[in-house]
């Protein structure tokens, strides 16, 4: 991994249509899962370009190119989506972050990241999510959260990605009406 070959900086509402044409190759093949992770949530242009309100939104880009994201909403975030529209569904996952901030809890929810096929290997992945555990620690928030998907399929790259990270299982499961299955896992990054 070679960090300084790209750099990593805070999505813009600009990066939008860039992130949606990144994302679209990366969706989920229900009938052909990626064995190296698969994205569920189908957002449009405008939902990520609402989520670039979030101080937890991060692009990486090496000349120019763009070779990944990392989208994640904290507590305010989640809060200002849900009251323009442009939360989507609060299902699931949704609901849990819903009633952790409902009791006051300050979190980051991990929504989604997407790197590039031909740059998996580079640590893209890894560095956007030390820079979000710098930013969560820095501004004191201290928990993250994040929806894996187990059923009907487990993103098993995924969680194994999480996992290496710090990220623990909680054993809590929550159905869509869809009939997909997540777990929560977290990860308090102040002691």
């Amino acid at each position: 991994m070679q960090k300084q070959n790209y750099k990593i900086r805070n999505a813009l509402p600009s990066d939008a249509e860039r992130i949606y044409a990144l994302a679209q190759p990366l969706l989920i093949n229900w009938k052909n899962p990626q064995k190296n992770g698969f994205l569920v949530n189908r957002y449009t242009v405008n939902q990520y370009r609402a989520r670039t309100q979030s101080p937890f939104f991060y692009v990486v880009e090496r000349d120019k190119s763009l070779l990944g994201f990392l989208m994640c909403i904290d507590f305010h975030t989640f809060g200002l989506l849900k009251q323009q529209g442009t939360l989507g569904e609060v299902e699931g996952d949704k609901r849990f972050v819903e009633s952790r901030i409902k009791n006051g809890e300050n979190l980051v929810f991990g929504d989604q990241i997407g790197v590039r096929e031909r740059s998996k290997r580079d640590g893209v992945g890894t560095a956007m999510m030390q820079r979000l555990f710098e930013d969560v620690k820095r501004m004191d928030l201290g928990s993250l959260y994040v929806g894996i998907l187990h059923k009907p399929m487990r993103n098993d790259a995924s969680i194994t990605f999480c996992k290496n990270l710090g990220f623990e299982d909680m054993k809590k499961e929550a159905t869509n009406t869809d009939g997909t299955t997540w777990c929560m896992y977290h990860k308090r990054v102040n002691n």
